[in-house]
């Protein structure tokens, strides 16, 4: 995140990998609930908010949440949990919230 490492930013830099996680568990327990669509559209809302806020609307991950998971399908559901772990990894590799 920032040069230096300080407290603060680890502890943000965890806290964001937790909410990602968060998201991500929710992800597969919609999968798991027979696909409840109400749920589906939840996560949705909720994963494509903090895609934006952690990385920006124009970042590549942003950008692929917003046109591939769509319709309520199983598909939808494991292409945008596989793009939160991408954008998790690539914010632990990295520590930094760049527009790539």
């Amino acid at each position: 995140m920032v040069p230096g490492n300080s407290k603060f930013d680890n502890i943000t830099e965890r806290v964001i990998e937790k909410r990602i996680d968060e998201l991500i568990e929710a992800g597969w327990d919609v999968l798991y609930s027979d696909f409840d669509v109400r749920a589906f559209d939840q996560w949705k809302k909720r994963a494509f908010s903090c895609l934006t806020v952690l990385l920006g609307p124009d970042h590549t991950y942003t950008k692929s949440f917003g046109n591939y998971v769509d319709a309520a399908e199983e598909i939808s559901l494991l292409v945008g949990g596989g793009i939160l772990t991408a954008a998790k990894e690539q914010m632990t590799n990295t520590g930094s919230r760049t527009n790539s």
